[in-house]
């Protein structure tokens, strides 16, 4: 009896102690400190926490639909900016064409030298110097020009004089929207030929993009101003005429296209209307010029020019001008054409 009572316990005995050998030593192996194995264990540390946690998370790293769309939109973002900067010719835009203003002080300088053939009340070739400089602040932009022309040929009576025709013309402009500005400024100009020892025009108005592209530039200016002629003492002696002070109106036109990267195309019209009328002078029977009638009289200038430029700063132009006067004193002609290729640098 009691053999067999030892027996039965004595099984139960050897099962509990064979549970406690297996399954003791797993659960403590469970509980051991990761920073026991990583000290004893390093390779199989490397194996179980480091590799396994980066397998883990490796699927939730991709980026989502959204992340996705956040980040494709970023170098789009970047090139927008870009292009609303100021560029290369920002001179030659309306300053609101480009967002955020610059809040720096913008300058563009250049300057043309060119050979001109001309014909018309001189035939020959000439001397043509042009310099022109452009200040931007924000909404305000200023603009100073230059030009010359020496002559390098005599005329009919063979006399020769420095300079045949100067102009300089400065201007102030405001910009109200993306097409639309207002201007103010200042002509003097000095013309031997039409006998014009100085004229003086100040003028106001406003002008309008229809459009301003990269592309293409279409440009209007429309203004009213006061006009001031001084002649040369031969007029005087002529014609009894000293001065004559006017009202004008003066109207701007012009369109430019660059049809590639390096070629473009510009074309300029101006035109100065005289408000109140002006003597138009014949002789009499004795050869003496007296007054005839009077005439509304208007000046106008175009100008269709060819451009390629080499690069930013390098630019040759061949262009044709042609100026006429519709009422040119008795010994002038009306009109007078010169045709240029100039080289153009700026920066």
């Amino acid at each position: 009896m009691t053999v067999f009572f030892c027996k039965q316990y004595l099984g139960r005995i050897v099962l509990f102690v064979l549970f406690i050998a297996l399954f003791v030593p797993v659960t403590a192996m469970a509980e051991v400190d990761k920073d026991y194995i990583k000290e004893h264990y390093p390779e199989v540390y490397r194996q179980i926490y480091e590799e396994g946690k980066a397998s883990v998370s490796t699927p939730s790293a991709k980026p989502d639909a959204t992340s996705k769309v956040a980040d494709s939109s970023k170098p789009a973002a970047a090139d927008s900016a870009k292009a609303t900067g100021p560029g290369d010719n920002w001179w030659e835009h309306i300053s609101l064409k480009y967002k955020p203003l610059p809040e720096n002080l913008l300058l563009h300088v250049e300057a043309q030298f060119t050979p001109v053939y001309k014909w018309g009340n001189t035939t020959g070739y000439q001397i043509d110097g042009q310099g022109a400089v452009v200040l931007r602040k924000q909404r305000f932009t200023n603009s100073l020009n230059y030009q010359i022309t020496q002559k390098l040929t005599k005329d009919a009576s063979g006399s020769q004089s420095t300079d045949d025709y100067q102009t300089f013309q400065e201007s102030l402009q405001y910009d109200l929207t993306e097409n639309l500005y207002t201007q103010a400024g200042y002509i003097w100009e000095r013309d031997r030929v039409n006998m014009v020892k100085q004229r003086n025009i100040e003028y106001a108005g406003i002008g309008y993009y229809l459009f301003d592209t990269p592309r293409h530039k279409l440009e209007f200016f429309l203004s009213g101003g006061y006009q001031t002629e001084i002649y040369y003492s031969l007029i005087e002696d002529l014609l009894n005429l000293t001065q004559t002070s006017l009202p004008v109106v003066y109207f701007y036109e012009s369109y430019k296209i660059n049809i590639t990267s390096y070629l473009f195309y510009n074309e300029i019209f101006r035109i100065i209307q005289n408000m109140s009328t002006t003597p138009v002078f014949a002789p009499n029977e004795f050869g003496i010029y007296v007054e005839d009638h009077r005439v509304h009289r208007y000046r106008w200038t175009l100008i269709n020019a060819l451009g390629y430029t080499f690069d930013k700063h390098l630019a040759v132009i061949a262009s044709h001008k042609m100026d006429y006067d519709s009422s040119a004193w008795p010994t002038v002609l009306g009109t007078d054409n010169v045709f240029k290729v100039s080289l153009r640098v700026s920066f």
